[in-house]
Formats: C-alpha cells, structure tokens, sequence
C-alpha cells in the first residue's frame, strides 16, 4: 500500500538510527485470509479468536478507576494488577481471529474505537512517564497480532484517507511554487523546506528544518517554511493528506493540525475530515493548509546508509528498485523502546510484498 498524493505525497522517514539491544522476532504467517504479525513477546495465553498479551506502559499515573481501563467488544486494555507494576494486560484478535472474525463486526472499527478510548484514557492522566496516546497506540500494536497488510493502520494511524500522527523518526517535507521576476519575465520556480520530526521532552514531537532551498528568495514569512516555530507552542501534530471527498473528485490540499491536548486534536479532525480548515479553527488547535506538494517520509537504513522511503513501501519494492535480492534480504524493527526485533518470514516474493517498511526499519541483502 504505498501512498503518493500529489500535493500530498506521503512517505516513510525513520527508519533507524537507534542503538537499542535485540528483542524476539516479529514473524509473518502466511495464513489464509490475512497475513499476519506475530510478535515473538509479550504472549501470555490465547484462547479460540482472542488472546492476552502484555505491554509495557508504565505505572498507573492515577489511583485505580474504571476511567484507566478499556473494556471494548474485541479490544480491551486493564492496568496492571499490583501497585507499581508496569506491565498492562491487552486483549485483542489471535490468528485465528483475524481469520474468522465475528460476522456482524468490522475488526478495524473496533480498533479505532479502541484507540479513541485510548486518547480518552491519556487525557485523564492514566499513563505517567511522558508518553503520548500517540506512543501508547504504537506500543501495543507492537505486543499484538495484526494483519500484515494493515500494519500502518495499527501502528501509526494511518488509512486510506491519509490521516496519522507524526511520530519520531519521521520526516515532512513541503513544497511551495513562487513567481520569481527575471528581468521583462518571471518564473516559476520552487522552494523546498525538510522537517525531521523528534520527541519532545515534555511528551509529544518537535519539528526540526534540516533543509531549505529558496531559489532567489532567501527569505519568506509562509508559514509553512516555519513549522519548526509552531510545533514548538503546540507538540501534537496530525497530517491529513490530499484526498477527495465522498462522491466529489474535487481534491481536498493537505492538512496540518497541531495543539496541546489530544482532545481538542479529535474535535478538530470531525471538521477537517473531508473539508479543509475551518473559517474560525478550533480552541487550542492551528491549522494548517499546503496548497501544494507535501510529503511525509521515514529514514530507513538500508545497507547501512540512511535513505528516506514513501510510506506503505514493500520490502519487495525496496529490492526491486535497488536490484537487491529476496533470497538474502533481512529486516529488523525498531520497537517503542529502543530495541530492535528482526521480523522472520519466508524468502519469496510473495511474502515480501506483505512487509511493509515502517520508521526506523532496518534493511540488509547481500
């Protein structure tokens, strides 16, 4: 599922520089229906459609309350069961039952639900340590079985119609036109600005702009070449990316959101969704239009070297592209924590295309 929008061009940036140690493998089952991840850790018992696994989110930062639990119909989520544990008891789908869900429920919605639930959790001050419901979310799509294919959806967010959070690890770019005077004509030409995206200490990102190019205009007063500024006031970042709305081919620009709190953050996604920014934005959210090319990127090490990949790509694409081989190809997944778990699957092709390189994968063929 690679992703590419014109003025909307979304891509994977974060693929590895960190130095954590090894974890367990994340392995690919080939299973009928849906291709799997199975995360090598983590497991405490399955049972039929469902099983139980553990993840680490740290101490319950509030006293006990039903408002610190997650009680959905697939996924739920408890604290842990003694004062001062750490590690959370998430339900959710075995392989089994990702195969053969319940006939009149659709598994992603309940994931979504879970998630919202999640960001309710966190604005009630459930997790300690910094951590954002963005990381939350990613932690346990990490301790879980997913469907391969689906991989971004859980861990990131991201959906067919182009919404996720950033992340660290990732990385925005922008792109304006502008008509530059040469002489009795002008010309069109481009200005360029990257934005890696990196934890902020207080909880949430902060944008860095590691590039700009500005042909004969060095300077500029847009917005958009100074996001760094922004995300400095407001750490929580989500990028909607051009789409077209229901039953309308008009295409909508891309979006950026950024506040303080994850609740007025999902206030203002109901308006955007579909629409654009409003006439008068939410409280506690900017927003943010591109009215040309946007792109979201991962740095990814392949070989050794750090290179930056469009979101949704292939491991098969990747060797495709860079005349690598299946045969001899290796991925190893940056986790939450630092540490690194190589992802075990079968050297074909087929399984090949079910690996979906994700922030800071690392990539190696001989």
């Amino acid at each position: 599922m690679a992703v590419i929008a014109s003025s909307g061009f979304l891509a994977l940036g974060g693929c590895g520089r960190g130095h954590g140690g090894a974890a367990p493998a994340v392995h690919l089952q080939e299973v009928a229906a849906y291709p799997v991840l199975v995360p090598g850790f983590t497991a405490v018992a399955g049972n039929g459609g469902s099983q139980e696994a553990l993840v680490a989110l740290g101490r319950l930062a509030i006293p006990q309350s039903e408002r610190c639990s997650v009680k959905g119909r697939i996924f739920t989520l408890v604290p842990p069961p003694w004062k001062g544990g750490a590690a959370w008891t998430v339900t959710s789908p075995s392989v089994k039952g990702w195969q053969t869900p319940p006939p009149d429920l659709d598994l992603r919605a309940e994931w979504f639900d879970f998630v919202h639930s999640l960001a309710a959790m966190h604005a009630s001050g459930c997790f300690g340590g910094g951590m954002t419901a963005a990381s939350v979310q990613q932690r346990i799509a990490e301790a879980i079985t997913i469907p391969a294919d689906e991989s971004l959806v859980f861990r990131y967010g991201f959906t067919g119609s182009g919404v996720v959070d950033l992340l660290p690890g990732m990385m925005l770019q922008v792109e304006r036109s502008v008509l530059v005077d040469k002489g009795a004509r002008r010309e069109l030409q481009s200005m360029e600005a990257d934005y890696e995206v990196t934890a902020a200490t207080t909880g949430g990102v902060l944008l860095h702009r590691t590039r700009a190019v500005s042909l004969h205009q060095p300077q500029t007063s847009e917005e958009i070449f100074h996001l760094d500024r922004l995300s400095g006031e407001a750490p929580l970042l989500r990028l909607f990316l051009q789409s077209a709305a229901a039953g309308d081919s008009k295409q909508r620009p891309s979006v950026l959101l950024a506040g303080t709190r994850i609740e007025a953050l999902e206030v203002a996604t109901k308006t955007v969704t579909g629409n654009g920014c409003p006439a008068r934005p939410a409280v506690d959210v900017k927003c943010i239009t591109f009215h040309e090319a946007v792109s979201l990127l991962v740095a990814c090490t392949v070989n050794g070297k750090q290179q930056y990949l469009p979101m949704g790509t292939a491991l098969t694409s990747l060797l495709d592209l860079q005349h690598g081989s299946i045969a001899t190809a290796s991925v190893a997944r940056r986790l939450a924590d630092g540490r690194y778990a190589p992802v075990d699957f079968p050297k074909t092709q087929e399984a090949g295309v079910h690996i979906i390189l994700q922030s800071g994968d690392r990539v190696t063929w001989r």
